[in-house]
């Protein structure tokens, strides 16, 4: 089946960072995107790039410090298509047998120059871009999308106009990198609750990868940065071994451990934005390391190494975060916060620093629509439940359909 991408540009119109100030702004934009794309008759990608307005100060701030509002920003814009998804009676991912999949990374628009080279382009680390270096990706658009105000309009334009200088242009594409922005700072680099974190871990099954994982992933790279005295940057990806979720509902349905790596490195490099070609390029030419006997480990590596993501087997609730001093921040959820505690403990018992914990935010449902609570929202695209409906659909009985969730 052929494959194709579609851009969704938002423009920084929003008033708040809840769900429902987003149902305001967006909500019509995003209907409308996601009914044309129900009508194609292939597999279809659909990238959301949101205009944010924190990103337009003179000085900008580090990742650190972004961080709290651009992941809230990330999760309302995902709860948001969800309930489009619900709407349109579109399941919401590949993972469940439907064509269209989500990302959404965060744009500063009002930086764009109207003279653009490729050349001068600067391609940041994860998924907060300039406009230009948007527009520099290999992507062939199958359709690009706006909301239909004014502000919606005059971004479209731009968006057209700058990546018609950049693909005139003889030079070649900028490739993925992080360096960053000159106008990057720490307000206190003394201070642990602003430090620039260069390697950062994240965990979990990523099991039927949703809009769950995606929301973690995506916050998680949200804070990666290089820090004033490292090198290179790092994502470190545990992904649970599969005897670890043999007793879990449905675990036959439970994709194996190197579809769930390969489907989290496809997302992730989804966001730096890598097009699908280059994707599976990487992902093919990824390095499987077999130096640990107790896990597997995959690498990618970009740009002269200066950014790494490592997808690593994880054999027990803690991984190599316990071990590895280089780690300096942990992203979780709610729901693994318990395990962040006995991290902290174990890291305490070998004498290695404290890491920083960053909670991200529980997916919230739309409530004025009289919908579900935000808790059996969470539940309903979960794993389990997506197991649980993939087995409905084919008839399966479950030898474990009580099992514990992922």
């Amino acid at each position: 089946m052929s494959k194709s991408t579609s851009l969704l540009l938002l423009p920084a119109t929003v008033t708040g960072l809840t769900v429902e100030s987003l149902c305001i702004a967006y909500e019509t934009a995003v209907t409308a995107a996601i009914s044309s794309i129900k009508m194609y008759p292939f597999e279809t990608e659909l990238l959301v790039a949101i205009d944010w307005n924190l990103l337009h100060r003179p000085v900008c701030p580090s990742n650190t410090e972004l961080f709290e509002n651009a992941q809230k920003l990330v999760g309302c814009a995902y709860s948001l298509i969800h309930k489009v998804c619900v709407k349109l009676g579109v399941d919401g991912g590949p993972a469940e047998g439907n064509e269209m999949d989500f990302r959404i990374v965060l744009m500063n628009y009002s930086e764009t120059s109207l003279h653009c080279h490729s050349k001068t382009l600067k391609w940041p680390l994860g998924p907060i871009f300039q406009l230009e270096s948007l527009a520099a990706t290999k992507y062939c658009w199958n359709s690009i999308f706006s909301t239909e105000d004014q502000a919606g309009k005059a971004l479209l334009e731009q968006y057209r106009h700058v990546e018609s200088l950049i693909h005139a242009s003889s030079q070649p594409e900028p490739r993925p990198s992080v360096i960053q922005e000159d106008t990057r700072h720490d307000s206190d680099a003394n201070s642990q609750q602003l430090k620039k974190h260069a390697s950062i871990a994240v965990g979990g099954s990523f099991d039927h990868l949703h809009i769950g994982h995606k929301y973690l992933l995506t916050a998680t790279f949200l804070l990666l940065q290089l820090s004033d005295t490292s090198s290179c940057a790092k994502l470190t990806i545990g992904i649970t071994g599969d005897d670890l979720l043999a007793k879990k509902s449905y675990s036959e349905l439970i994709q194996s451990w190197e579809e769930r790596y390969e489907g989290v490195l496809d997302f992730v490099l989804s966001l730096l934005p890598l097009s699908f070609t280059d994707r599976r390029n990487a992902i093919m030419a990824a390095q499987k390391t077999n130096t640990d006997p107790e896990r597997r480990i995959v690498s990618i590596s970009f740009h002269d190494k200066q950014l790494s993501i490592e997808c690593v087997e994880l054999r027990d609730s803690s991984g190599p975060v316990v071990t590895n001093e280089s780690i300096t921040a942990l992203v979780l959820t709610r729901e693994t916060r318990s395990g962040g505690i006995e991290i902290m403990r174990k890291r305490a018992e070998k004498g290695l620093q404290p890491l920083k914990i960053h909670e991200i935010d529980v997916l919230e449902a739309h409530e004025a629509d009289n919908g579900p609570s935000t808790d059996e929202f969470a539940h309903k695209i979960s794993s389990s439940s997506i197991r649980k409906r993939l087995a409905e659909s084919s008839g399966l009985r479950s030898v474990n359909p009580a099992g514990s969730k992922p």
